[in-house]
């Protein structure tokens, strides 16, 4: 009873707006002043928010410990170890040099995560961009994909990771924390900037993150303040449509955690949805998960669709 410590864990389908919810609730944001739109919520959250498939890792939100933390702000990373990273790099690799075969798989048939993709081609030096070009009197534009002149060069997935390892150089990417002595809009922009510059792969110094925390202030210290509670806030990664809670080993973990709270998000115009559904029938259905039920909770985000609900006449709070 005198541990007052609760992670809460957000949990969603990818897209949903998990990491949206984390960063209104929580107040990471450069202004004072709340978003009035998708447009200003993505300039100004602190977190890297998205269309879907943005989160490259695990984030989590915590306080600052007094005389233990080196600045007033933070960010540390988890980082995978050399050969975690390197198993990382080869199946990347294969995926890469496999889909550019006659005959073999798309894209959206590939195990490494599109948001993985993402973050090793720019550490590597191959991200992708996108541009204008004029077909007649239409302007169009398409996908430039550095890889489809690389790919072409390696006889083997084999000889493709080597060359894709010594790109990405991973004996210089040895940063694991950064620190701002002050919370003033600066120091708040610099972090931001740093959150989406590892999410992104484009910071030099760090290698791909298993799990991110941002280290605040006091986030959410004006819930339930005589309390004392201690809270961090996690956004997990995407749930999958198929895999449910079987598939997610880090998901196992926040359910067996007494102490951890689940935040289930849905959409408002097709809550539950599949894969919340699967992941509540998986947590009924097995006796070491049951229990956590009395301690999950079920939030239906608005995505500007609230209003259209039949009988609301266009309130927002029917």
């Amino acid at each position: 009873l005198y541990d007052v410590a609760h992670p809460v864990i957000f949990i969603g389908e990818v897209g949903v707006g998990k990491s949206s919810l984390v960063a209104v609730a929580a107040k990471l944001m450069l202004s004072e002043q709340a978003p009035k739109d998708k447009s200003k919520l993505k300039s100004q959250s602190l977190l890297t928010i998205g269309a879907g498939r943005t989160t490259v890792c695990e984030v989590h939100v915590r306080a600052r410990k007094s005389g233990l933390d080196e600045g007033e702000l933070g960010l540390e990373i988890d980082a995978l170890n050399a050969q975690e990273m390197q198993q990382v790099i080869d199946l990347w690799a294969e995926d890469e040099w496999r889909r550019r075969q006659p005959g073999t798989r798309t894209s959206e048939d590939l195990p490494t995560p599109q948001e993985v993709a993402r973050a090793l081609r720019a550490m590597a030096g191959y991200a992708e961009s996108v541009e204008s070009y004029k077909d007649g009197e239409v302007t169009r534009r398409r996908t430039i994909q550095p890889l489809d002149a690389v790919v072409p060069n390696y006889a083997s997935p084999s000889d493709l990771a080597i060359h894709l390892s010594e790109r990405i150089n991973l004996p210089s990417r040895t940063r694991r924390n950064w620190w701002w002595g002050d919370t003033s809009t600066s120091a708040m922009a610099a972090l931001k900037e740093k959150v989406e510059a590892i999410n992104l792969g484009s910071e030099p110094s760090a290698t791909l993150p298993q799990c991110m925390t941002l280290v605040m202030p006091a986030p959410l210290a004006d819930v339930a303040p005589e309390l004392g509670l201690d809270l961090s806030l996690v956004d997990t990664r995407g749930l999958e449509v198929g895999v449910g809670l079987f598939g997610r080993a880090d998901l196992q973990a926040f359910v067996a955690d007494p102490r951890a709270i689940l935040v289930l998000c849905a959409p408002f115009k097709a809550a539950p949805g599949d894969a919340i559904r699967s992941f509540l029938l998986a947590l009924s259905g097995d006796a070491r998960w049951r229990s956590a039920l009395s301690r999950t909770l079920l939030v239906l985000l608005d995505h500007a669709d609230a209003d259209q609900v039949n009988g609301a006449n266009a309130d927002r709070l029917f």
